[in-house]
């Protein structure tokens, strides 16, 4: 309970009091009188005058619609109980109160418009006839306690982790059962709402499988929910395929489920997609055999539950088909003698298929490019377009995502290149931890550190912030190093100026596992970088199952190796 005092009584200065009752009148509309018993005689009252000063509205909770009044004690048969709501054209109320002799208890409680109390205080008083008592009190804000949502997905649907750990502010890690639920609630005690949280996915493999880490760290204010959706390969992938009908000479078609597409040629009339069960939607485009051609024609198929092999057929002449629109994107900005630059639109469905419908590359900018967009009136729920813009060398990368619904020509420019970073070997005992350190990113919101992950990078494929690593350097990388995956996300108010962060030691943990750390003498690639948006926080973390039309967000970061 947080104290503080929420009113200024009266005309005095009276700094440190919260309702003051004075005995004998002072003005203001005077009560009914409660009904009551004497026992110090008949007619023997006082009155209690409570003058309210609303206009502190820097310590009355600017929740409080009213504070309800309770006064029991000697001489009262009932409690007597009023209401005084907040005044619309004046902040000081006064009101008087005709009561018995005696002791009497007081409560006093502001609410809000849903009754709930948001503060509260009490008191005592013994009211003699013909004499003034004052009585101070002091009311305590309630204050919620604050917490923290995390929701785990493994692909499309709520899964367990293998391992989860909390960090209320600087305190101790404790780990929780993961076993009971894919969701889970976390109290925040620390005063400034930092918190930290610690998720595993681990899929077997046929060697040493694949591990994932992600560690969250933030304030409440900032990041109240985290959606962790798990990239791990999946292996009990089923069979959709089916015939493609409609294709005119020369025309070929792109089928899309989930994050998987295939291409049928004019030589093909059918199709197979290789996708992990699971509710989609599936989307299609017929375009002409053309350099940079564009979709002349969409099809959706909404809600396809696929929980074995499925035949699923596509005819562009049915009535299910549908004109897209065809749009113009433009990637802008400045690049160095060493990046490539590329820009890509996709469109995801509700159900999160995700397709790319136009991009180009090129070592200029500006990069101007058409893109196919889907009708208003053919769109579903969550369904969402992105626009990409990236500029990636072999140490570097920057990057803009764009978030619209409605189609619209659309531009972006990339962000500035990120400062200097530097990731070193803070110990390798019980598994290798790693420090990162890195210069502050004008605007940034959050920094984050990726590790490991190889070919996947699993975490930035979630940000889509680095390309896949050229072969000749993932040869290098051993097996076990690009099989574990560590992501750090860390927020500015988090970090409270700090601009290092050593990778946790969770050794002493229930349910841990140090092989899921980096074993000593693997070359493991490193990322380092700075987001920034022009919204909050949570809604960029939202964005990895509902993007929120409008949303950009801004990645820049700096990348190699350290052999530890």
């Amino acid at each position: 309970m947080k104290k503080q005092t929420l009113w200024v009584i009266g005309s005095g200065l009276v700094a440190i009091a919260a309702i003051t009752f004075i005995i004998a009148g002072c003005g203001g509309g005077k009560s009914t009188s409660p009904k009551s018993e004497s026992i110090f005689g008949s007619g023997r009252t006082g009155e209690i005058v409570l003058t309210i000063d609303w206009g502190k509205s820097r310590i009355i909770p600017p929740s409080a619609v009213k504070i309800d009044v309770t006064i029991t004690g000697d001489g009262l048969i009932d409690p007597f109980t009023d209401s005084i709501p907040r005044p619309q054209n004046q902040s000081v109320v006064t009101k008087v109160y005709q009561l018995p002799i005696g002791v009497k208890h007081v409560t006093a409680q502001a609410k809000d418009n849903n009754n709930k109390v948001v503060a509260s205080g009490s008191g005592t008083a013994t009211l003699a006839e013909g004499q003034r008592t004052n009585l101070e009190i002091v009311m305590s804000e309630i204050i919620q306690p604050k917490t923290v949502l995390v929701k785990t997905f493994r692909g499309k649907q709520p899964a367990s982790p293998n391992f989860i750990a909390f960090q209320d502010g600087n305190g101790p890690w404790r780990w929780i059962d993961p076993t009971i639920t894919s969701q889970y609630t976390f109290i925040v005690n620390d005063p400034s709402g930092r918190y930290g949280v610690a998720i595993v996915f681990v899929t077997p493999g046929l060697e040493i499988g694949r591990v994932e880490v992600a560690i969250y760290h933030a304030t409440v204010d900032e990041l109240s929910e985290i959606n962790h959706v798990s990239e791990a390969l999946l292996t009990n992938f089923v069979t959709v395929s089916g015939t493609v009908s409609g294709l005119g000479e020369g025309e070929a078609a792109v089928i899309a489920i989930g994050r998987f597409q295939t291409y049928v040629y004019p030589s093909q009339n059918t199709y197979s997609l290789r996708v992990p069960p699971g509710t989609y939607d599936l989307v299609a485009g017929k375009f002409p055999m053309q350099q940079e051609s564009t979709a002349n024609k969409g099809l959706i198929r909404r809600n396809i539950t696929v929980s074995g092999d499925t035949t699923i057929n596509i005819d562009f002449n049915s009535p299910e088909a549908f004109d897209p629109e065809i749009r113009n994107a433009v990637i802008d900005g400045t690049l160095s003698s060493e990046e490539h630059a590329s820009g890509i639109v996709f469109f995801h469905t509700h159900n999160r298929t995700e397709i790319m419908t136009g991009s180009r590359g090129g070592n200029q900018l500006p990069i101007q490019f058409p893109f196919v967009a889907i009708p208003t009136n053919r769109q579903f729920g969550n369904d969402i377009h992105e626009l990409m813009g990236m500029a990636s060398s072999e140490n570097a990368s920057r990057l803009i995502q764009r978030y619209f619904k409605a189609p619209r020509d659309i531009s972006a420019t990339l962000p500035s290149p990120f400062g200097d970073a530097l990731v070193r070997v803070a110990t390798t005992n019980p598994y290798v931890r790693f420090t990162a350190s890195w210069g502050a990113y004008s605007g940034a919101q959050a920094y984050f550190a990726q590790f490991g992950g190889g070919e996947y990078e699993v975490a930035m494929a979630r940000q889509r912030l680095v390309s896949n690593p050229q072969p000749s350097r993932a040869r290098k990388r051993s097996q076990q190093a690009i099989s574990r995956s560590w992501f750090v996300g860390l927020s500015t108010r988090w970090l409270n100026g700090q601009s290092s962060y050593t990778l946790p030691d969770f050794s002493g943990l229930s349910g841990w596992d140090n092989n899921w750390g980096f074993p000593a003498g693997s070359q493991v690639p490193w990322e380092i970088g700075a987001v920034a948006t022009n919204r909050s926080i949570q809604d960029l973390v939202n964005a990895e199952l509902t993007p929120v039309d409008g949303l950009e967000a801004r990645f820049a970061s700096k990348r190699s190796e350290i052999t530890p």
